[in-house]
């Protein structure tokens, strides 16, 4: 299984017979994803190398790119059937002008939830928020609502809970969420925290899921009732799309064959879904995707876009195509290079960047690299460089959420914050950060500077630095190259350097699985219960494989 970005990084591939690829509609230049031209350029390169037979699936699809099917000899099928239904309550209804984003009116329909959640307390349901700090607010808020209807809670018996108090802090609220049966999902969240929440409640241990559109996206769960609670997706309104497939979540085969989604919203017109291909359609087409295709495949040879791809140098342009990013501004990157590489060299060559060093390379990716309406909020460009500095100096995620709470507690906007929710908002940025920048954003930065710095110092006779090895540090969270794997398994890096001293460091990265069931590694005597879990239950799913 590989993400598209692994696709086009790696290309020694067997022999492809057949191809996969779920949640189809991701490849749609229409839908605001950025990874978008990465799944694109992936699906062209296999179909172009491999010719091979291919398997599209997405959910509440009415249509795809016009004369794709034909041009690929393939079959679009739609199904409306379901092993469930779904009865909607359209509680907005029942508070007509009542419901708000602000003020009194947004205090009110919070409570018109709790209230509700409170009376299906007996059922599980899953919460719709439109982003993570939504999640954090009413998840915190719910918990504090059943506090006082119910009293204190004492601890619950959940090995995770060991492992926060442990590595994160004893009054995160995702600890005291815990504690009433309340779980929380997002994109900022550690990936063996998400997992291991959707298993609590998968294994009906948990009665509420606060989350936000991650859990329509590959995520294995669903439940009785859906609350469709915020109209927003990120800042932008919620289309008939993902509300069909928030809808979706609600009914769980051979337990619940009418599952219930609760409206405190009007939801979005009923209209066609149809998923343009940019690829093949190529209206629109992003410049990222353009410039990969044979000029055969080109629909118009004489537009503008495709013309002014096609002045940039052809060494440059093969860089740039081999780089898979923003194709203007690393042609941005090459020009600036070109003319500072006489007098700022020794800020390009390195192994291992001092702050200037990281400085110059992180600005530069900064100002070239990021994508028309891509958002960083709330990094900005030199808090992105310190905390890439200080993570890799200090390699400690307690000490970048300290670092970050120091900083973001002395702000002028957040003087008047709860030290409770500043300390949440702490880690929830912090694990957002190493998630986004340092986990996929950094690196690749990284690695396209590394490419354009190469290219530029060898034209010039110079010695290049070489990116590659701090970039893959960064990524992996400096675990051992071949224990990063462990890492994508869903380990915590905690456990897994734990047993660093039980591995060999020349194992290949693909039997260190079996290395650890052969010689019971697992059952090392400094893992907590969590993180033995961790491992075992990894095992057990790579047995089965």
């Amino acid at each position: 299984m590989f993400t598209a970005e692994r696709v086009n990084e790696y290309r020694n591939f067997p022999k492809i017979d057949f191809l996969v690829i779920d949640e189809f509609y991701k490849l749609s230049g229409r839908r605001d994803d950025e990874r978008s031209s990465s799944l694109n350029n992936a699906l062209y390169y296999i179909l172009k190398e491999f010719n091979c037979k291919f398997y599209l699936l997405g959910p509440n699809i009415d249509n795809i790119s016009e004369g794709f099917v034909e041009r690929f000899n393939a079959i679009f099928f739609k199904s409306r059937y379901s092993l469930v239904d779904s009865k909607p309550i359209d509680i907005y209804k029942e508070y007509e002008g009542k419901f708000g984003d602000r003020g009194e009116k947004k205090v009110f329909k919070e409570s018109v939830l709790f209230n509700l959640l409170y009376s299906l307390r007996d059922e599980q349901t899953i919460i719709y928020c439109s982003s993570p700090s939504r999640v954090r607010e009413l998840s915190k808020k719910y918990s504090i609502f059943l506090q006082n209807k119910e009293g204190k809670e004492g601890d619950k018996a959940f090995p995770l809970n060991e492992w926060i108090r442990t590595f994160v802090t004893d009054d995160w609220c995702v600890l005291t969420n815990l504690n009433y049966f309340i779980g929380i999902h997002d994109g900022a969240l550690q990936k063996h925290i998400s997992t291991t929440i959707i298993d609590y409640f998968n294994q009906g241990k948990l009665k509420y899921l606060f989350c936000t559109s991650t859990i329509i996206e590959g995520v294995n769960t669903s439940t009785k009732n859906i609350v469709y609670f915020d109209s927003k997706k990120g800042g932008k309104p919620i289309d008939f799309f993902d509300y069909s497939n928030i809808k979706g979540r609600a009914g769980r085969m051979m337990e619940h064959y009418v599952g219930k989604i609760y409206n405190f919203n009007l939801p979005p017109n009923n209209e066609l879904i149809v998923i343009d291909i940019p690829f093949y359609e190529q209206n629109p087409i992003k410049d990222e995707i353009l410039i990969q295709l044979d000029e055969s495949e080109v629909r118009n040879l004489n537009s503008t876009q495709y013309q002014e791809i096609n002045k940039i140098p052809p060494a440059e342009r093969e860089i740039i195509k081999q780089n898979g990013a923003n194709v203007h501004g690393q042609k941005s990157i090459f020009d600036i290079l070109w003319f500072d590489i006489n007098t700022k060299y020794e800020l390009l060559n390195w192994n291992l960047p001092t702050y200037n060093q990281l400085q110059y390379i992180i600005d530069l990716a900064w100002d070239n690299l990021l994508m028309d309406g891509e958002t960083t909020a709330p990094m900005t460009k030199n808090r992105l460089v310190k905390m890439t500095f200080d993570y890799g100096s200090n390699k400690d995620i307690n000490f970048l959420i300290r670092s970050h709470y120091s900083y973001i507690k002395g702000l002028e906007k957040n003087k008047s914050v709860l030290e409770s929710d500043l300390k949440d908002l702490s880690i929830q940025e912090v694990f957002q950060i190493m998630k986004h920048w340092f986990e996929y954003k950094v690196p690749k930065w990284l690695s396209v500077m590394n490419e354009i710095q190469r290219y530029v110092c060898l034209r010039k006779g110079l010695r290049p630095g070489n990116y590659i090895y701090y970039a893959n540090l960064i990524e992996n969270d400096f675990l051992r190259e071949n224990l990063a794997i462990l890492s994508e398994y869903g380990v915590p890096s905690s456990a897994i350097r734990k047993i660093e001293k039980y591995i060999p460091a020349d194992i290949n990265q693909d039997d260190v699985l079996d290395y650890i069931r052969d010689r019971k590694v697992y059952n090392a005597k400094e893992l907590l219960q969590y993180e033995r879990s961790k491992l075992e239950e990894n095992i057990n799913l790579y047995n089965l494989l």
